[in-house]
């Protein structure tokens, strides 16, 4: 019982500073090393912005070149065809 009561009175002499009051230069300290930690997440955030900006111009290229690519299969048999369908006309 003694031990129980001892560790009892060690761990509230252990927790006692760290229910202390906080200063105002405490505080400060705190801010101040929250506002860094901010900024250089900003900073990342703002890089990785610019990463998925690029990537996204370049799928949005391919994609309009490959949509002209598909039209320009089409269109252009389908010129040709026309083209000869009015020849044999006429023709006739």
């Amino acid at each position: 019982m003694k031990t129980i009561l001892v560790l009892f009175i060690l761990c509230c002499a252990v927790v006692l500073p760290a229910v202390g009051e906080l200063t105002v230069a405490d505080i400060e300290k705190i801010d101040t090393k929250i506002r860094a930690s901010e900024d250089r997440i900003k900073e990342y955030i703002n890089i990785k912005n610019e990463s998925v900006d690029k990537r996204l111009s370049l799928v949005t290229t391919l994609i309009v070149g490959l949509i002209a690519l598909i039209v320009l299969a089409v269109v252009i048999p389908q010129a040709i065809l026309t083209l000869r369908e009015s020849g044999n006309r006429e023709r006739d």
